[in-house]
């Protein structure tokens, strides 16, 4: 936590960047589960239907029709830790800590490095956390679906 303090305003306190991170990336994963009740209910569904004498015709829905709605929030989620910059920028102007001292620093880009560096890191990690919770759901519809049930366009 040390080495981020680097890439924030001085004396600033980053645990709620962090809060506001995690609960994104937690309550986004929490909606993706419905991805496994629906994939379960129509696995049941459609193995109940192989029982029949005649059940030609029958396959998964695809694998990019079931997952639209469950990633929908981590598509969403990494505005959330974006939501922090203009409260990083005024930061700078609250009591004695000045905005004219750190525009007077020989790097001049120093203050948006500061404001802007950790809120796109984190938001980065969000959709990280987005493509393996994907990749995970993609993983578990190919290889736990019967070959038999696969959409056939595969």
């Amino acid at each position: 936590m040390e080495k981020l303090k680097r890439f924030a305003p001085p004396g600033m306190i980053l645990s709620g960047i962090r809060r506001w991170t995690v609960g994104a990336i937690a309550i986004a994963a929490m909606f993706s589960l419905c991805f496994l009740t629906e994939y379960v209910t129509q696995l049941a569904e459609l193995k109940k239907a192989m029982e029949q004498p005649v059940f030609s015709g029958l396959a998964m829905k695809p694998f990019a029709d079931m997952i639209v709605v469950p990633m929908l929030l981590f598509r969403l989620a990494p505005v959330v830790p974006l939501l922090h910059i203009p409260s990083m920028y005024g930061y700078y102007s609250q009591e004695t800590r000045s905005i004219y001292v750190m525009k007077r620093l020989q790097n001049p880009f120093e203050m948006h490095l500061r404001c802007l560096a950790l809120p796109a890191a984190a938001a980065v990690l969000v959709i990280v956390a987005g493509c393996a919770v994907y990749l995970f759901y993609q993983f578990i519809y190919y290889t736990c679906t019967p070959e038999i049930l696969l959409p056939a366009s595969l």
